[in-house]
């Protein structure tokens, strides 16, 4: 869009015109990165992070209301893997069964939880509400 000669191509088309383009002009070298790989964020454990993800039968994928976050974990005794394969929290029916927020109907929960590596990103969030609490007690 608003891309002059490369309006209305397709992306795979697109990406080898505007290489070509930059190659040509020696602005850029096209080149193949076969370094990048998917990477899995989420773990099937019982501790971390719930993801706040609802998937309901009718409706597919929804978001968790902002209203009823951050989405707590249940005090559970049993929560190590078992033989069954299955989830920690999925075998807990009653933290796992909810509501749909958008029909009303039922909804299951996300049951993995944050990979380390992405909460830890998020780590320095916990702090500045305090601090902002502090700095205006202080002030007044």
């Amino acid at each position: 869009m608003n891309s002059g000669r490369f309006n209305g191509l397709d992306w795979r088309t697109a990406k080898w015109a505007i290489t070509s383009q930059l190659a040509q002009t020696s602005s850029a070298t096209r080149r193949t990165n076969y370094r990048l790989h998917d990477w899995c964020i989420s773990r099937q454990r019982y501790w971390g992070p719930p993801i706040p993800i609802l998937c309901c039968d009718e409706c597919g994928t929804v978001p968790v209301p902002e209203d009823q976050l951050p989405v707590i974990l249940p005090d559970i005794p049993d929560f190590k893997p078992d033989a069954s394969g299955i989830s920690p929290l999925a075998r807990h029916e009653e933290w796992y069964i909810t509501g749909c927020p958008q029909c009303g109907g039922q909804a299951r929960r996300e049951t993995d939880v944050s990979d380390t590596f992405l909460d830890s990103a998020w780590y320095f969030l916990r702090y500045p509400p305090q601090v902002m609490r502090r700095s205006r007690s202080i002030r007044r």
